[in-house]
């Protein structure tokens, strides 16, 4: 540090030293207040900081974390090892640093990469200075790790939402929507509407199976993703994918009524994921859905047992009368009559 920095702080960093004095919080705060201060500094001022500053970093509480890092964020002169402690913090105490620190090169984000969060990697995606190596970890197209048990982890965020439950599926839109996905080609507008009607023709009809063969024609997608797009039993992924296509509410409401049993049996069911998909917007459904194109599945963890074509099995008066009433009442009349 600079040998006119102020007394008061040789006073608290004596203070510190001391037993049963509890100011480190304080010192923490006044030590990145006075670093960020000044324009640039020299090797062994930048070394003792970083030296003091990540020992009080590993006791401080969760307030202090979050104003260290506010303050360190942007600095171009923040030490990487500091860089790095706050980055592999938790979610808000790392996204500042993520997002905007220059310290933190190939390797610092490699390493926190390593830490198997998802909501990192998106904050991390959302650089602009993003390095090749970094980007294409994170994108699927190359991983960083040696070993095959460590390669599972190298998802793309795309995949990694297909297999997720549904509470981290919902956590990983919450973290898109808030940081912004990483840049994602438009989807062609003038094709949309000929592929919802195709796919609201095929719900309507109970064909999952033409549903499906729809998605791989139209969009793209492998037999193994559309197949689970379309019967995936928590309905995330065809939320994301109708987003994506810019699907009216009413259509999603409808589609997820017929196409798939385990959800259209309960109207509550259909009613939270009609309104959770008020919540996803369409550049992040669409960088989601982009990811799935040409991508295979793993390993089908939410994979339902049920018949492709329901229909095939049902009388076809009665089918007629419940796809009658799913798409001429509206959805709050259907929610009722359909209730459970």
């Amino acid at each position: 540090m600079s040998p006119s920095r102020p007394h008061s702080l040789q006073g608290l960093i004596e203070l510190a030293r001391r037993d049963g004095v509890e100011i480190r919080p304080t010192l923490l705060r006044v030590l990145a207040d006075l670093y960020v201060q000044q324009p640039g500094h020299t090797a062994s001022e930048a070394a003792r900081f970083a030296e003091l500053a990540c020992r009080l970093l590993a006791s401080a509480d969760r307030p202090t974390r979050m104003a260290v890092a506010g303050r360190v964020a942007a600095y171009p002169g923040t030490p990487p090892a500091v860089a790095l402690a706050l980055a592999r913090d938790e979610m808000a105490i790392a996204e500042p640093v993520l997002r905007q620190s220059k310290a933190l090169g190939a390797a610092e984000l490699h390493a926190v990469l390593d830490l198997n969060s998802v909501a990192h990697a998106i904050a991390i995606a959302a650089r602009a200075d993003l390095p090749e190596s970094v980007s294409a970890r994170i994108a699927g197209r190359a991983v960083a790790s040696a070993t095959p048990a460590d390669k599972g982890k190298e998802l793309p965020i795309a995949v990694r939402f297909l297999e997720a439950d549904a509470d981290e599926r919902r956590q990983i839109l919450a973290a898109l929507e808030r940081l912004g996905p990483p840049d994602s080609d438009a989807w062609r507008k003038a094709a949309r509407s000929s592929i919802l009607e195709r796919l609201d023709a095929a719900a309507f009809r109970r064909q999952p199976r033409e549903f499906a063969r729809t998605l791989e024609e139209a969009l793209g997608f492998e037999a193994d993703v559309a197949e689970r797009v379309t019967n995936d039993s928590s309905g995330e992924p065809l939320l994301v994918m109708l987003r994506a296509l810019g699907a009216p509410t009413e259509m999603v409401a409808r589609i997820l009524l017929l196409l798939n049993p385990e959800i259209g049996q309960s109207s509550r069911r259909v009613y939270a994921l009609t309104e959770l998909y008020s919540t996803i917007s369409e550049p992040v459904a669409q960088f989601l859905a982009q990811g799935w194109r040409g991508t295979a599945r793993r390993q089908a963890r939410h994979m339902p047992q049920v018949a492709l074509d329901a229909s095939d099995r049902r009388d076809a008066r009665a089918v007629h009368r419940e796809t009658s009433a799913a798409t001429t009442l509206p959805p709050a009349r259907r929610a009722r009559t359909n209730e459970r």
